[in-house]
């Protein structure tokens, strides 16, 4: 199978665009409607009536080999396969001022997996949940072919998170958990070419769990 070494460097452009496209629906969100009225228009956070699992009650099952990942500056810890990982920070200019997203991934024979965390500008604390997590998705569907499965409802030590599976524009199908902790949003992808057959892609899925699982926080913001 023919070895991509630049898929991650493209992952990581593509979600730097997720980061551009969050600033900006929400200055559009601010113009539009002020604090004071997102709860008159149905938009204050709701609990759901379904019980959410929670990631973190997970206890994932490390295959040999997998290396550790801690970063406590950004406040998280992962377990990823054997291979070169490649990190760098993005500065984004924006309206806002500028963003910064830090991005790590790691490719192996056209699978590819992916951490990007990035913090947001301090008001995005008082924008209800739901609008955050609309923004973030609608940044993810610039990408996005088609929705494979419905959109799941998630959290990770008590924190919001979504999952979602896609096929996207440029030819890989993505698993994809975005989780908000106050304002900064944590992004974990695993990705494969969508030209293979399904019951590889579902294979790769399955040996992506322990990197999905594995993803905790380890500072309390």
């Amino acid at each position: 199978m023919r070895h991509n070494s630049g898929q991650v460097a493209r992952l990581l452009r593509l979600m730097t665009g997720l980061g551009i496209g969050l600033l900006t629906v929400f200055p559009v969100v601010l113009n539009l409607t002020g604090s004071d009225s997102w709860a008159d228009e149905g938009y204050q956070d709701q609990e759901e009536a379904e019980e959410i699992e929670d990631l973190a009650d997970i206890e994932p099952t490390i295959p040999e080999g997998w290396q550790d990942l801690e970063h406590r500056e950004l406040g998280f810890a992962v377990n990823l396969p054997p291979g070169r990982l490649r990190e760098s920070v993005q500065p984004i200019e924006t309206s806002l001022g500028t963003l910064e997203m830090y991005m790590i991934g790691l490719e192996d024979n056209e699978r590819v997996y992916g951490v990007i965390v990035a913090d947001f500008p301090d008001f995005f604390e008082v924008i209800p949940r739901e609008i955050r997590f609309d923004g973030a998705i609608s940044g993810i569907l610039t990408n996005v072919r088609q929705r494979l499965v419905r959109d799941r409802q998630v959290a990770l030590s008590g924190h919001p998170g979504r999952i979602l599976l896609y096929e996207g524009e440029d030819g890989w199908v993505y698993q994809h958990h975005i989780y908000w902790v106050g304002t900064r949003l944590y992004q974990t992808i695993a990705a494969v070419p969508a030209r293979l057959p399904q019951r590889q892609r579902a294979e790769f899925f399955e040996t992506a769990k322990p990197f999905f699982q594995s993803f905790a926080l380890t500072d309390a913001r």
